[in-house]
């Protein structure tokens, strides 16, 4: 079965975060979350290289999104605000990816590391893909 897939870093206490926040609003079950480690990305996307960039797998589609624009499409997924969404998608790509890249690189600082890596225990094993 084909599944949308939002890739993580499991090490970041935000990106676990963001997960957990997806994870509650996505009623219709349409997106599984995994980390970098995990055994489906390192089975199936040998060239997805673990990083500060949310990556966002969608096999329904055949796309692989990330950063900015695999944040927008897991709200499109979750049926987020559709108004929210379309202002989000106005804003130009280079500008959504600048403000991402500067607080992917500070993330660790201001929101912390975890110890081991994997996903946070709040999300339901249904939605976490190993």
């Amino acid at each position: 079965m084909k599944k949308i897939v939002l890739v993580i870093d499991g090490y970041c206490v935000m990106c676990n975060s963001l997960a957990i926040w997806i994870s509650k609003r996505d009623k219709q079950n349409r997106l599984m979350i995994t980390s970098f480690e995990s055994n489906y990305v390192k089975q199936n996307y040998q060239r997805i290289k673990s990083g500060k960039n949310v990556i966002l797998i969608n096999e329904i589609e055949q796309t692989i999104s990330g950063k900015s624009t695999a944040i927008i499409q897991c709200l499109k997924v979750i049926g987020y605000k559709k108004e929210f969404v379309f202002l989000m998608k106005a804003i130009p790509t280079v500008f959504r990816d600048l403000i991402y890249d500067m607080i992917a690189k500070y993330r660790y600082k201001i929101f912390g590391k975890k110890e081991s890596c994997n996903i946070n225990w709040k999300v339901p094993k249904t939605k976490i893909l190993n």
